[in-house]
């Protein structure tokens, strides 16, 4: 079943200077227990004279670290989109599609590059937007998906195994 959006965003404007490290903590709660992510897309806007000196990852609240973009950008100036529709990620979103959505989501963003000319930057804003799914299964009728949060909506489909 798929549940509803969790669609968390913030407009912090904290400057990423040169060698330096900005994290942002997103916190998601009030899903239940198997409520997993089976959709995951990131908001960024970043303005930055030089995009290639930024690493940026996403922390799963399981402890998982993707890397979102690692000092590559197909942008001149400035870092405005979502991944991984506007940019595509070095690391698969998909890969922690499946863990809990509950728990400590954290944006890390790094100007890596200290050289000759000063680029620093400001994380204008970022989000996460998450799809809710549960799953259930079973080889008899009638079947049951528990967990599903109270208050939320879901849509379900059910697929048959042909023998």
């Amino acid at each position: 079943c798929t549940g509803t959006n969790v669609n968390l965003n913030e407009a912090p404007k904290i400057a990423l200077l040169d060698n330096s490290l900005v994290q942002k903590t997103l916190t998601v709660s009030d899903y239940g227990p198997t409520s997993t992510a089976a959709l995951i897309e990131v908001d960024i806007a970043i303005t930055h004279s030089g995009p290639t000196d930024l690493v940026i990852t996403l922390t799963s609240p399981a402890g998982t670290v993707l890397t979102l973009s690692n000092r590559e950008s197909s942008a001149k100036d400035n870092l405005v989109g979502t991944f991984p529709t506007t940019f595509n990620s070095v690391d698969s979103l998909s890969l922690i599609a499946q863990e809990s959505m509950n728990g400590h989501w954290t944006l890390t963003a790094e100007d890596v590059d200290v050289g000759p000319f000063m680029r620093e930057g400001l994380l204008n804003s970022s989000g996460i937007k998450l799809t809710e799914q549960v799953k259930a299964n079973s080889a008899n009728l009638p079947i049951t998906a528990d967990s599903l949060t109270n208050g939320k909506q879901y849509s379900c489909m059910v697929r048959g195994a042909f023998r």
